[in-house]
C-alpha cells in the first residue's frame, strides 16, 4: 500500500498547492492580552488557581462512493473556557465567542459556579505546587496538512477508489478522509504558558 500512495503523491505533486484550502476558516483568534486579563479577574475575585484555554479545531471532510465525489466540506468550533478553583472547589465555564465581554462573563459564571459547589461540599479539593517544566515537540512533516488543496484530497480518494475497483467482491465503496487542525493556547495561574 505504500508503495501505491508513494505513487500517487509523486503523480500528483502538482496537485498539492494548486488552490487554498478551505482552512482558513479557522482564523478565530484570541489575543494573549484578553487571556491575562481573564486570569487576573479569575484571581482578583478569589481564585486560589485559574486557566484560561482557548481552542480553535478546523476540520476538513471529503467523502468518495465508489469514485464519485458525495461531500466536500470543512468547518471550525471552538472557543474559551475558564477553569478556576475557589474556596477549594472546581467552577468551569465555555463561550463559543472571542470577544471580551463574552470571555469576562465566563470568568463570572466559572467563579460563581465553585462558590455555589463550595457551600454544599466540606471535603475542599487542593491543588499541589509543582515546579513547571516547559516541553516542545515537533510532529515533521513532509507537506502540511493545511497546504493540501481539496482538488489533491479529491483525487487521492479517487486513486484508493480505483486501486480497490479491481476487486469484483467489493461492490460499494465508501471512501472517507477527514483532516482536524487544532490551535490552542493555555495560561494558567501558576506560570504556565502552554
Amino acid at each position: 500500500m505504500r508503495d501505491i500512495l508513494t505513487d500517487f503523491q509523486r503523480k500528483n505533486q502538482q496537485n498539492i498547492m494548486s488552490i487554498k484550502p478551505l482552512f482558513n476558516v479557522y482564523l478565530m483568534s484570541l489575543p494573549e492580552d484578553v487571556m491575562t486579563k481573564a486570569l487576573d479577574i479569575a484571581l482578583s475575585s478569589g481564585s486560589s488557581y485559574a486557566e484560561v484555554r482557548y481552542q480553535v479545531d478546523a476540520v476538513r471532510f471529503v467523502n468518495v462512493r465508489n469514485g464519485v465525489l458525495q461531500s466536500l466540506s470543512s468547518y471550525s468550533y471552538g472557543g474559551v473556557s475558564v477553569r478556576v478553583l475557589v474556596d477549594g472547589m472546581w467552577g468551569f465555564a465555555a463561550t463559543s465567542n472571542t470577544d471580551w465581554e463574552s470571555v469576562r462573563d465566563a470568568v463570572g459564571r466559572a467563579v460563581s459556579l465553585a462558590r455555589s459547589v463550595a457551600r454544599l461540599r466540606r471535603r475542599k479539593v487542593s491543588i499541589s505546587r509543582e515546579r513547571l517544566a516547559r516541553i516542545t515537540y515537533d510532529v515533521s512533516q513532509r507537506v502540511r496538512v493545511e497546504d493540501l488543496s481539496n482538488e489533491y484530497l479529491i483525487k487521492y480518494l479517487s486513486e484508493l477508489d480505483a486501486h480497490a475497483r479491481v476487486e469484483p467482491r467489493i461492490r460499494v465503496r465508501n471512501l472517507y478522509l477527514s483532516t482536524t487542525i487544532t490551535e490552542k493556547l493555555i495560561i494558567t495561574s501558576d506560570g504556565g504558558l502552554r
